[in-house]
Formats: C-alpha cells, structure tokens, sequence
C-alpha cells in the first residue's frame, strides 16, 4: 500500500516499475529510477548523535522565501553532570553564530547511574513543575543549563543541537 497525503512535499517511490528488455530503453529507466531511491535516501534524518558537526539531512524553509531550503546540521553537547540549583555553563564550539542562524532544536537528557530507580530525565523537562525545573539556553559560545533544585546526581547529560547557517 502506497501513502501520498495531497500536501506532501515528499513523492513516495514507485512501488510498479517495469523494466524493457530492450537495453537502449532500459538504460535511462534505470538511471532515472536510481536518481529516484538515491534522492529518498539522501532525503532521509542522519540518525548519527556525535559530537562532531553533521549536516543531518532534515531541511527548514527560508524565512524570505518558502520554497527554498536550508540544510540542518546537529551536534551533540557532553555536558557531564546536571548542577546543584546553578547554572552549568558548557562550550559548543560552534563558529560563526550570529542573528541570521536558527536553532530548529535544543534538547537533550540525563541520567542517573547511581539512583534506586531508572529515572530517565529530558532537558528541558516539560511540565516540571516546582520540584525539577530545568532551563535550557544556548548562546553564540555555550549551552546553558539552570537547575532550581540539586539535581548532580545526574552525572551524564547530553544536549544536541540542531541548526541552519546562515
């Protein structure tokens, strides 16, 4: 079964070709379809999560003209463990950040080695509440992270970002 919701910018691949005989006929069939799957493939979210700068094939429209693209990048930010109510202030060594950039996302998570139980924690975490309020900023140099409350039992945190240039 083949999906093509009327709005998608995103063509499914043929799911019927044919191929001729003939090699004259097959040959351009063939490099178009090829084009085709190597374009969905290009297409698709990198699920790399690495400290180094990828572009991660996710695309965000142009403010200035909505139909044109740019590419998104991500990298992720170690951030070692969460702070005792403070601010913990870590360096994402991204150059070249100015107004004309735009952050698609900032998240990220922690965790707990020594805690009774798994305690999955997301950065920043929704609907907090008074007992584990958490703020994430990111700056032209650094990641930022607020606690309200002790939260370094956390000792692995992670942040990723994911951009466009300008």
């Amino acid at each position: 079964m083949t999906f093509e919701p009327t709005n998608s910018l995103e063509v499914p691949l043929n799911e019927n070709v044919s191929f001729p005989k003939e090699w004259e006929n097959f040959l351009p069939i063939i490099t178009r379809f090829y084009r085709d799957v190597a374009r969905k493939v290009n297409d698709k979210d990198r699920a790399y999560y690495t400290d180094e700068e990828i572009v991660n094939s996710q695309k965000f429209y142009d403010d200035t003209n909505r139909q044109s693209f740019h590419n998104l990048y991500r990298k992720v930010i170690d951030c070692g463990a969460l702070p005792n109510a403070g601010t913990k202030t870590v360096a994402h060594n991204i150059a070249g950040i100015n107004n004309n950039w735009m952050f698609t996302r900032i998240y990220g998570t922690a965790r707990e080695p020594a805690g009774a139980a798994l305690r999955p924690f997301f950065i920043p975490l929704p609907n907090a509440g008074p007992s584990y309020q958490v703020e994430l900023m990111v700056d032209t140099t650094n990641v930022n992270i607020t606690t309200a409350v002790n939260l370094s039992a956390f000792t692995q945190s992670y942040v990723i970002l994911e951009y466009w240039k300008a």
